[in-house]
């Protein structure tokens, strides 16, 4: 943006004294006008910066979530594809359920040799001809494998991941007939779409007017030539660069990093028929109350500029 502002200066100066010759142009006049730029520097520096902050490095965000089975096994069937949207509720893959079939029969079977066997002991203990600690064995024998039996019907309810929300899965590594471990975390990213936000930084300089509600005008890369709009959800008031962990270590210089930077949650308005995408960069403007109507006229220009420079596309940036 300032060097548009400064090409689009020098041309006028051009215009006005050497094509047109409606001034004739001497030392004082380039003083004054170098003055002048000098100025509009500063007012962008200082006053816009405080009053109407402006952030060049936005992201949209959500929730991320990684999906994973109940237990490692063979997936029997991969019920979406990449990137296709699904609904809450919705089956997402099934797992084999064979092994927990036999083991099921076969714990089934042992539950009720066991039974038989507890009850023979409740039988012979009061009696004498079994001792006490006979039946404290058996009866523990019946937990264990009442809990196997559980567990195996409680897998076979559950062979199915359903999405846990509105979303898709951007990237799928899976299919049919592989294996796949629960310690495998990465497998199944999960991104919910029932809320999108846009996290910005801004500066520390430019936070202290920003409060929840102030409106936004956003310029995002990928729609080119359209402005949208939303408004400040909250600020993120801390700083990950200063924390320390436990460590039997003394605190150095480089653990302890401060960072003059600040992040601005932002949500679209209601209505806005652009669809953002999660990681999509944008660039955006911040109205606080307290901003001055010429500094909104300022950077209601600025920003516009912005979204039409998204036209240009640079094939080696």
């Amino acid at each position: 943006m300032e060097i548009l502002f400064t090409v689009a200066y020098v041309f006028l100066i051009w215009l006005i004294h050497f094509r047109f010759k409606w001034l004739r142009f001497n030392l004082w006049v380039g003083v004054f006008y170098c003055f002048l730029y000098g100025a509009a520097i500063l007012l962008d520096v200082v006053v816009l910066g405080q009053l109407t902050p402006y952030s060049s490095e936005a992201a949209t965000e959500a929730v991320v979530l990684q999906l994973q089975p109940n237990w490692s096994g063979y997936i029997k069937e991969v019920h979406v594809k990449a990137n296709e949207l699904v609904k809450k509720g919705d089956p997402i893959l099934t797992m084999d359920t064979q092994k927990w079939e036999d083991r099921l029969n076969q714990h089934k079977a042992e539950l009720v040799i066991a039974l038989r066997r507890y009850e023979d002991a409740l039988k012979l203990t009061p009696s004498g001809a079994m001792r006490e600690e006979d039946l404290v064995f058996r009866k523990a024998q019946v937990d264990k494998i009442q809990a196997e039996v559980d567990t195996a019907e409680y897998n076979l309810k559950h062979a199915t991941t359903y999405a846990p929300c509105n979303g898709y899965i951007p990237i799928l590594f899976i299919k049919s007939g592989m294996y796949i471990g629960i310690l495998n975390k990465n497998a199944l990213p999960f991104i919910c779409t029932d809320q999108l936000w846009i996290v910005a930084e801004l500066k520390q300089q430019s936070v202290q007017y920003v409060r929840p509600g102030d409106f936004v005008e956003i310029a995002m890369e990928m729609y080119p030539g359209k402005i949208l709009y939303g408004k400040v959800v909250d600020m993120v008031w801390a700083q990950g660069n200063i924390q320390f962990f436990a460590s039997s270590k003394m605190p150095s210089i480089e653990a302890f990093q401060p960072s003059n930077k600040f992040f601005v949650k932002i949500e679209l308005l209601e209505g806005t028929k652009q669809q953002i995408h999660f990681g999509a960069s944008a660039k955006l403007v911040i109205y606080p109350s307290a901003a001055l109507d010429i500094c909104v006229a300022i950077r209601r220009v600025e920003i516009r500029c912005d979204t039409l420079l998204h036209y240009i596309y640079n094939p080696f940036s």
